[in-house]
């Protein structure tokens, strides 16, 4: 599983063709490898964050790397845990200087997983302040504890950052992977 956002490309629409190609291939291979294609399709003034998931299903297994995208939220036991590897946004530095994080996880019963884009995390209210990763969080928690169903925990999330925010101003994206359930995506 993939999730990119563009910041003044069409990259985001190509991401969905690399997904494919991201099975049994180290993470630095893949974003570096996706890098290049940015050198080749843009100019020099734009770049891509990028978090991908790999599902190791047989062991239950996930191991998630990010050039500079939005963190990994997991509800496990009834508890939240940000999931921060470091990794840098693929087209900002020279490939001297960019090194990429990865970090596996057991993925045990009843656990979830969240990926989500950065305009759930950067809703504004009428006053200007941010829903937050905090906020999105406890929103991810409560539904969680609420419902088995993975709609009804996204639905739950959309609808707080809605409410937050009556006027959309960027992209609202989340996928939500959950052990034994369905992959689901909403935007």
């Amino acid at each position: 599983l993939g999730c990119a956002q563009q910041h003044g490309s069409v990259h985001v629409m190509t991401a969905g063709m690399h997904y494919t190609f991201i099975d049994r291939l180290e993470f630095a291979v893949y974003f570096f490898g996706y890098r290049k294609s940015i050198d080749v399709c843009t100019d020099a003034d734009r770049f891509v964050t990028l978090g991908c998931c790999l599902l190791d299903r047989k062991n239950n297994l996930l191991e998630f790397g990010r050039a500079g995208h939005t963190d990994l939220v997991s509800f496990i036991h009834n508890h939240i845990r940000i999931i921060s590897p470091d990794g840098t946004a693929l087209g900002i530095l020279p490939d001297e200087l960019v090194s990429f994080d990865t970090i596996c996880i057991s993925v045990d019963p009843e656990s979830t997983f969240m990926m989500y884009s950065d305009g759930m995390t950067e809703a504004t209210d009428t006053n200007g302040n941010e829903f937050g990763q905090k906020r999105l969080s406890e929103v991810f928690c409560k539904a969680c504890e609420e419902s088995d169903e993975s709609d009804a925990v996204i639905d739950r999330i959309m609808q707080n950052i809605s409410e937050y925010e009556t006027i959309q101003s960027d992209d609202r994206t989340v996928v939500l992977i959950r052990r034994g359930g369905r992959y689901i995506t909403r935007s």
